[in-house]
């Protein structure tokens, strides 16, 4: 919303840098600039709680689960898919904060791989109190046992940046 201000400022800089920004703000950040991660064996579909709409009493259909999850595999910590925000305003907020703790249960169950991680990051995304709240016990219990999983807990504290967050980060590192 603010192309305007942003072109003026870089014309003080001159042609290369308009053309930089030109650039930049013509690409649509929905445009996949890499490929959708096969699903994990973890995955499993059939217990995902459905995604309600926002004000109708519809779920969403499966062709429109694999696009959330898609999206949220392509999500990282601080930046998550662009079309994720967008379709996040027309459902209804506790089933996808109950979807992404689902998802989260089952990276968890599954060992929390790395390569799935976007799974446990889901909560990061798709906020709740019970999503937040199990991916601190998360990384509390692997802060002794795991150093790799308990990084990626941490990482998904640290993008929610809330002050309860950031307040069970410091307590992790103690």
């Amino acid at each position: 919303g603010e192309r305007d201000s942003v072109e003026q400022a870089a014309s003080s800089y001159g042609a290369h840098v308009c053309a930089g920004i030109d650039a930049l703000l013509a690409r649509d950040p929905r445009r996949l600039e890499r490929a959708i991660p096969k699903r994990p064996p973890i995955l499993k579909r059939e217990d995902l709680p459905p995604i309600r709409l926002r004000d109708r009493d519809e779920i969403l259909g499966p062709d429109a689960i694999e696009s959330v999850l898609d999206m949220l595999s392509l999500s990282l910590p601080e930046e998550p898919y662009a079309g994720l925000r967008e379709l996040a305003t027309s459902l209804e907020p506790a089933s996808l904060g109950a979807f992404a703790l689902e998802l989260l249960e089952q990276w968890v169950l599954g060992d929390a791989p790395g390569r799935s991680e976007w799974m446990g990051f889901s909560v990061i995304h798709l906020p709740s109190p019970e999503g937040h709240a199990r991916l601190v016990s998360f990384a509390r219990e692997q802060s002794t046992k795991n150093q790799a999983k308990c990084e990626r807990a941490c990482v998904g504290l640290a993008a929610i940046g809330t002050d309860l967050a950031l307040i069970q980060l410091s307590r992790i590192a103690a």
